[in-house]
């Protein structure tokens, strides 16, 4: 059939050809262009990767994606033999007797060094307790003694009157007293030797009294209580106790309190002779207001950032450690406290309370331990 039946035009025809020849070669370059994009195999390096593994990014034909398939799953294997060999070893490392011995041995030694330590405090406190008994029945046994001497030798110099009667059964019941009312002794705990283990004390608890005075200042209430005169000045009074060993704690109330705020509460050695102003003597440790320290008779403002607070009513708590070799001053109000280390040369035993007082109508009373 000719072009020219159908009418057309030759040279449209040849458009036309043209056409379909451009289309064929088309659709055969697209062709070879994707056989030319396969990648090599990454083991034959052949052009027929067929097979990627997202793992390792690599491509591989048919026959060594198989393979690669099965190195994989021997990895698989021997890291499981590696660790079920790696339990077996834990487990016998765990459980074998020499496991982390020499730890267990640090563990032991801290536990029998806790143990001595706990017994020693323990025994050091059981010999405390025996030697204060002991001190506390030979003071009795002494004053007892003293006053026998004096009665055998007023006897023999037959020289002896109603008041020396009067005043030796006064020391007799005094010292009956004593023996039926021995001191009280309390365990305390202090300066944890760890986080969970204290180290404990024993003191004593005495009903302490007011004795001598000197000044213008007077004893009340069966010597528990002390009052200023009416005019200031400024006088001193010490208290009945002596203490020379243990732990001892006594109890004050501040009753009155003139606004200018100066009393002097410490202690001094027994042996030093009294007088007013006893804050003077190389003997006297202790605390007054404003922000005063008395150590031997020196004056040291704010000592050991010392802020004296008291107020009426106040009730303090004055402890005396005679093992330790020092006192504290204890505001029950406002849980504020001061510490002084004493020189036993410049202090030596045994200790008495000491407070002096200048104001009018200051009073202080001891109160019960």
């Amino acid at each position: 059939m000719s072009y020219r039946s159908f009418g057309i035009p030759l040279h449209i025809f040849y458009l036309y050809d043209l056409i379909i020849i451009t289309v064929v070669f088309t659709s055969h370059e697209q062709m070879t262009s994707t056989t030319q994009r396969k990648l090599p195999c990454a083991k034959c390096s052949k052009t027929s990767g067929l097979f990627m593994c997202r793992g390792c990014g690599k491509d591989f034909c048919m026959h060594h994606a198989n393979e690669h398939r099965q190195e994989l799953g021997k990895q698989l294997d021997e890291l499981t033999l590696e660790h079920d060999q790696f339990r077996e070893k834990l487990i016998e490392e765990t459980t074998k007797p020499q496991s982390y011995s020499h730890v267990r041995q640090q563990i032991d030694q801290w536990e029998q060094q806790s143990i001595d330590k706990i017994y020693q405090a323990a025994n050091d406190v059981r010999k405390k307790l025996k030697n204060m008994i002991e001190r506390h029945s030979a003071k009795l046994n002494n004053s007892l003694t003293k006053i026998a001497h004096e009665i055998n030798e007023a006897r023999r110099e037959d020289e002896y009157f109603e008041t020396d009667i009067q005043d030796w059964v006064k020391q007799l019941n005094k010292l009956k007293n004593d023996l039926l009312k021995p001191p009280t002794f309390r365990i305390q705990e202090s300066d944890s030797i760890s986080p969970f283990i204290s180290k404990i004390y024993i003191d004593a608890l005495l009903d302490d009294v007011f004795e001598k005075t000197i000044g213008n200042i007077r004893l009340e209430e069966n010597d528990r209580v002390i009052v200023h005169g009416k005019s200031d000045g400024y006088a001193t009074v010490r208290g009945i106790g002596e203490y020379s060993y243990g732990q001892h704690r006594l109890r004050l109330k501040i009753e009155e309190y003139h606004s200018s705020k100066w009393i002097f509460i410490g202690i001094i050695s027994k042996d030093i002779f009294m007088e007013e102003y006893s804050v003077n003597s190389p003997s006297v440790y202790g605390w007054a207001g404003p922000n005063q320290v008395y150590i031997n008779g020196g004056y040291h403002a704010g000592f050991k950032n010392y802020q004296s607070d008291l107020q009426k009513d106040d009730i303090l708590e004055l402890f005396i450690d005679c093992d330790e070799r020092k006192i504290s001053l204890i505001n029950g109000r406002t849980r504020s406290s001061c510490e002084l280390d004493i020189d036993l040369n410049k202090c030596p035993f045994p200790w008495q309370l000491n407070i002096t007082m200048y104001f009018f109508d200051d009073r202080i009373r001891f109160l019960s331990t």
